[in-house]
């Protein structure tokens, strides 16, 4: 139950440790593999086990004063299912339990939120991990919650948004992750990098081959959902045939949606939207130009494109892309129709009913169009 303190230089040097029997945790309640945390002002230990391996589940808070003293500690509430080797992670005023072990891999995530005196009420459930973790580094950044490695010697890293109750979202896969395993290590976010230092691989429950290991990455600063749009018109009205739309995806979980308006001299209200989503790079659209009652009126000269680009689901670290690309991309958009009848075509040739070729990949351009 002892706690030790040490100053900090600006030159990243640490003083003397003081050890100060009247800032331990209260008698009796000694413990060892247990969750830390700080949030603001205050210090929170939570769970562990004791010496005889009897698991925990309360939650003890102390506040920090200015000297780098520990104050008194007072009970908190505590939280459901007693555990050790689990993530306690204190973010953004939020405590959060997860994952751990009873002598059973445990997968859930418990969260509560630290009244101003820092205060712990009642706990929480929110989304699982996706299977049991313990000792697994955690971290949270910038809106997301991230989880490096396994306690099964995997190499992956899954991250959830972080929502604004304190909730996480879904939990997905990054693309990429760390070279070596590195359960029961330690991780930690600074200036948009995360770092993982040590850990082991596990077999069988056991570390067998302690790593001295640290990789480093950077987390993505793209926008995680983009929205783009395009509005072009082709002078008269032109009956819209089909729609190729080209790119590149982030990585399979990426998603591309099109919306498709048009409007025609006759009625110059954008029209009823097609949508696709997600879209097939490559592939062939059929567009009709619907008007403002959902009709197909046959041509248009107006055309409306907002294209969405969802990379929330896609790899979190940029720095090595499987796919080649760090975002999802559009290269370019073709739209095929038929001209009108009217009109000359190129090198004065006439539009005749049975002149243009209906092929849609061969077209038929006007001489004034853009």
């Amino acid at each position: 139950r002892t706690v030790w303190h040490a100053p900090i230089a600006n030159t990243g040097t640490i003083g003397t440790w003081v050890d100060s029997s009247s800032e331990y945790l209260p008698v009796g309640e000694e413990r060892r593999n247990f969750g830390l945390a700080t949030s603001g002002g205050y210090l929170y230990v939570a769970g562990g086990e004791t010496a005889a391996g009897a698991y925990l589940n309360d939650v003890y808070v102390a506040p920090l004063n200015s000297d780098g003293t520990v104050g008194a500690w007072s009970a908190g509430t505590a939280f459901t299912t007693a555990r050790a080797g689990f993530n306690f992670i204190a973010y953004n005023g939020v405590l959060y339990v997860i994952g751990g072990t009873n002598g059973t891999a445990l997968n859930d995530v418990q969260f509560s939120n630290t009244g101003s005196d820092g205060s712990v009420p009642a706990w929480s459930y929110t989304n699982d991990i996706s299977r049991g973790i313990v000792s697994r580094p955690a971290a949270a950044a910038n809106g997301y919650m991230y989880f490096f490695g396994n306690q099964s010697s995997d190499t992956d890293v899954t991250y959830a948004s972080i929502n604004a109750n304190g909730t996480l979202g879904p939990l997905h896969t990054s693309v990429d992750g760390p070279v070596s395993n590195h359960a029961h290590g330690s991780v930690l976010f600074y200036q948009g990098n995360f770092t993982v230092i040590g850990g082991c691989t596990v077999s069988g429950s056991v570390c067998t081959t302690p790593s001295t290991s640290m990789e480093r990455v950077g987390q993505q600063a793209i926008s995680r959902t983009g929205h783009y749009s395009k509005l072009f018109d082709t002078q008269v009205d032109t009956a819209p045939t089909q729609l190729v739309i080209n790119g590149a995806q982030a990585s399979p979980q990426s998603l591309v949606e099109f919306r498709f308006q048009s409007a025609s001299q006759s009625d110059p209200v954008l029209g009823v939207a097609q949508l696709f989503r997600p879209v097939e790079f490559g592939a062939f659209y059929p567009v009709h130009p619907y008007n403002s009652s959902g009709v197909d009126v046959g041509v248009a000269f107006n055309y409306f494109y907002v294209i969405t680009f969802d990379d929330s689901r896609s790899g979190t670290f940029p720095d090595v892309p499987k796919t080649g690309y760090s975002q999802t991309a559009v290269t370019d958009i073709t739209l095929h129709y038929h001209a009108n009848p009217s009109r000359r075509l190129r090198h004065g040739a006439s539009f005749t009913d049975s002149g243009c070729n209906d092929v849609p990949a061969n077209g038929c351009i006007l001489d004034t169009a853009p």
